[in-house]
């Protein structure tokens, strides 16, 4: 009896060091701030894959989606501004993806 009480403890406070450390990763992305250089579609198409390959590893929808040109600066100004820092990720758009553009999926008449 004593064991299923100490094993059933030890899984409450193994559930509670994963949601600290998944609270914790999501802190460190919502903070990050980057570099809009690496956004540019001025680039070798070599970087551009590389970029998206280490951005999105494993996942390959999201990988085909950020080698498009269309989409590529939109999923890279994304990444490098996490959401706490949206003025930046929003100027990151402007700045690299087109003046008339706000979002990537969402035109703007400027």
């Amino acid at each position: 009896m004593q064991i299923i009480a100490k094993l059933e403890g030890q899984h409450k406070r193994d559930n509670v060091d994963m949601i600290r450390i998944k609270t914790a990763v999501q802190a460190v992305k919502a903070a990050k701030t980057g570099d809009e250089e690496k956004c540019s579609l001025d680039q070798p198409k070599s970087d551009i894959e590389d970029y998206c390959y280490a951005a999105f590893p494993g996942v390959a929808d999201e990988i085909a989606a950020c080698m498009d040109p269309s989409e590529f600066c939109f999923k890279c100004c994304d990444i490098e501004f996490g959401s706490a820092h949206l003025d930046r990720r929003a100027a990151c758009y402007k700045k690299k993806c087109g003046p008339k553009m706000v979002g990537s999926w969402v035109p703007v008449e400027a």
